[in-house]
């Protein structure tokens, strides 16, 4: 499974938990690997990733998150808001955005 896309998410409310999330890890586990999991409020993070069935590591900070695991891809759920200065980091670490 060396050639699974790796996937960060940052934002772990509903729409990153349960829409992205787990439906992700679920429906296409075998093409992807959820490498991350980046939220401000620590104790949503740690109930995200244990909703959502997976080990990876977490992070309150979202910026922290691309260096570490450095993903293909990030998925951003945070609240609206925020979406530009995060999805403009990603780019300019070359990873992919939804």
């Amino acid at each position: 499974m060396a050639d699974r896309k790796r996937v960060a998410l940052v934002g772990t409310g509903h729409r990153g938990t349960g829409t992205w999330g787990k439906e992700l890890v679920r429906s296409f586990g075998e093409l992807v690997e959820l490498v991350g999991l980046s939220d401000r409020n620590s104790l949503r993070l740690e109930r995200a990733r244990d909703a959502i069935g997976i080990a990876a590591p977490t992070f309150t900070d979202a910026s922290e998150m691309l260096e570490a695991v450095r993903p293909d891809t990030l998925i951003v759920c945070t609240r609206d808001d925020t979406h530009a200065d995060i999805i403009v980091e990603a780019h300019e670490a070359c990873v992919d955005v939804i």
